[in-house]
Parts: C-alpha cells; structure tokens; sequence
C-alpha cells in the first residue's frame, strides 16, 4: 500500500513538473537567439515615367503631388524608403523578406495627382508663350499692312519673322495639345530601387553574392 501511495505521488510530481510553462523570454534574449539570421533590409526608390514621345521624368512619394522631374540627379534626394527584416535560409547569402520591402508598389493615386498637375502646369506656361506670340505677330502684321498700304514693300525682316511666328505657335500648340491629352495610361513606369542590406552592424551595399526571395506576407 506504501508503495503504491509512493508511486501516485510521484506520478503527480512528474505531472505538475510537466505543466509547468516555460519562462518567457525578454526582447533582449529573443534578440540575442536569434540575430545571428536577422538582417535589415533598406529600399530607397522612386519612379521613372517615360512618356509617349520618349522623354523621361522622375518622380516620388517624397517628392510630392504636385510636380515630376526631369532631372534624375534631382529625385535622388527625394526618394521613398522601405525598410524592414530578412531572414539569411542558406549558406550562400539566401535572403527571405517580405515582398513589400524589395518589390514596392507605387501609390498610383499619388501619382495621377502628380501628373495632372504637372501637365496643367505645363499647359498654362505653354498657353502664356501662344499668347505672347500671338500678341507679337498682331505687331509684325500691323507693319507689313501699314507699308503696303502706302504702297511700300514691308521690311523683309518682318516678313521673316511673321514666318518664324507661324512655325513657332504651331509647334507650341502641338506641345500643348500634347500635355493636354495624356493620361497615365499611356506613360510607361517603372519602380528604380537601391536596396541594401545591413547584418551584424555591417552595410552590404553589392547585392550580387545574396539572393533575396520576395513572399507575401
């Protein structure tokens, strides 16, 4: 009877041991586990359009709603940023990270915003340049009506530029018209990234030995 009573208690003993949870551990335990594998990743990127005619802008989220570049050299101080963890999964360098880190998607919103305005912008300094020729050609017409009507030849300098006039406010409309009519459809873009990556406090800046993996998460 002793022994059976003996056993019970021990079989209770090892039964409590055993619903015993474990002690949780602090950030600072969790980091030090596990940063051996932890790496940070950093984006800096922005936006290149390239419109129907081939020219280039340059645009971002830091730059804001209200303009594009055509200076590349210019968004570099402007560019968004993403940063957020990986996880090395081989011996080679392997990286697993999130998808929305390396692989950013651009806030279209934002950027019809921006092109709309950009090409209002554009449309109105290109609607003063007709108006002032159109202001300059009146005065050209003016000299040339008035010395035929004296029955005088107009000065061939005049004649030249009344041309010149013509030719200019042609090419001024279409680049206006031009402004006026495109939409973000027609625009080709694309997202130009620099990641890097940090780990153990040091920057690798030359991706080319590390593969990053992209997942949604």
């Amino acid at each position: 009877m002793k022994r059976l009573i003996l056993v019970a208690m021990a079989a209770i003993f090892f039964v409590a041991c055993g619903d015993k949870k474990p002690k949780p551990m602090t950030a600072d335990e969790i980091y030090n586990e596990c940063a051996s594998g932890v790496v940070m990743v950093l984006n800096h990127y922005y936006t290149t359009l390239t419109m129907p005619w081939g020219e280039k802008y340059y645009w971002s989220e830091n730059y804001g709603d209200t303009d594009l570049s055509n200076d590349e050299s210019a968004i570099m101080e402007y560019r968004d940023t993403k940063i957020g963890t990986g996880f090395f999964v081989s011996q080679n360098g392997r990286i697993i990270t999130d998808m929305a880190i390396v692989n950013p998607q651009i806030n279209w919103e934002l950027l019809e915003m921006a092109l709309i305005n950009f090409c209002e912008s554009n449309s109105s300094q290109l609607g003063d340049t007709l108006q002032s020729l159109t202001e300059e050609l009146k005065r050209v017409q003016y000299r040339i009506a008035n010395a035929e009507f004296w029955g005088q030849a107009p000065a061939a300098k005049d004649i030249a530029r009344r041309t010149e006039i013509n030719n200019l406010y042609a090419q001024t409309e279409a680049e206006r018209q031009k402004w006026t009519a495109l939409t973000l459809d027609e625009i080709k873009t694309e997202v130009v990234t620099d990641i890097r990556i940090a780990y153990n406090n040091t920057t690798i800046t030359n991706l080319n030995p590390l593969h990053i993996d992209t997942v949604h998460i």
